[in-house]
């Protein structure tokens, strides 16, 4: 759910409003990511596309959707994956394309180069902290992290910050800090069936603003 919640901000931000952004892909290669992003903008499900198993009037949305995305901003790297890579790609395209903001999906497949022997907590603080300090803060750009959450969520009613895998200090650097939780079938059928979502948002923290906020999506 993390990386389809914000590849739909992303659709708004630099294909909708044409504002330069750059998405660094761990997980998934480019073309899984361009395809997504199509199928998000067209409304038509992935499968659907890979298959050509579509309407004609699908069809149309998919190609206006493709012309959209290419006349978009958004930046699509499934290369890097290292925390000097990224930033110094960062600083790069900030001179190059005026980018307005970075994602990176996700941080618990990010690497050091020179990690001296630490703990990968240890190692994961430290990326946290360098993408905050020396990018988010630096030049003054929202930095979007998305972050596995750790086992202890699914036994939890409400998926919180302190569920997060890895590091409890992503947590503390974040400004806002959103967690999504799966809905059970009983849940689902509790809360008036799966149209009023099967997933949980929670704005479990927010700098500045209100927070414990709870979204069906």
């Amino acid at each position: 759910g993390k990386t389809t919640m914000v590849l739909n901000w992303l659709d708004e931000i630099a294909i909708t409003q044409r504002l330069p952004w750059v998405h660094y892909t761990l997980e998934m290669s480019s073309e899984e990511i361009v395809n997504k992003m199509i199928g998000i903008r067209a409304g038509v499900s992935t499968q659907k596309i890979e298959k050509g198993n579509v309407t004609d009037e699908e069809y149309k949305r998919i190609c206006d959707a493709t012309a959209d995305y290419y006349a978009g901003g958004l930046i699509v790297r499934d290369d890097l994956t290292t925390l000097e890579a990224i930033s110094a790609d960062i600083r790069k395209l900030l001179r190059s394309k005026k980018i307005r903001g970075a994602s990176i999906d996700y941080i618990q497949l990010m690497q050091k180069e020179r990690s001296f022997n630490k703990q990968r907590y240890e190692e994961l603080g430290d990326i946290s902290g360098a993408l905050k300090n020396d990018i988010a803060k630096k030049f003054d750009i929202p930095v979007v992290i998305l972050s596995q959450l750790s086992r202890s969520a699914i036994k939890a009613d409400i998926a919180k910050a302190e569920d997060g895998a890895g590091s409890y200090k992503i947590a503390q650097d974040s400004d806002i800090y959103i967690t999504l939780k799966e809905k059970s079938l009983e849940e689902i059928q509790e809360g008036g069936g799966i149209e009023n979502g099967n997933l949980v948002m929670n704005l479990d923290k927010n700098r500045g603003g209100q927070a414990d906020v709870l979204t069906d999506i």
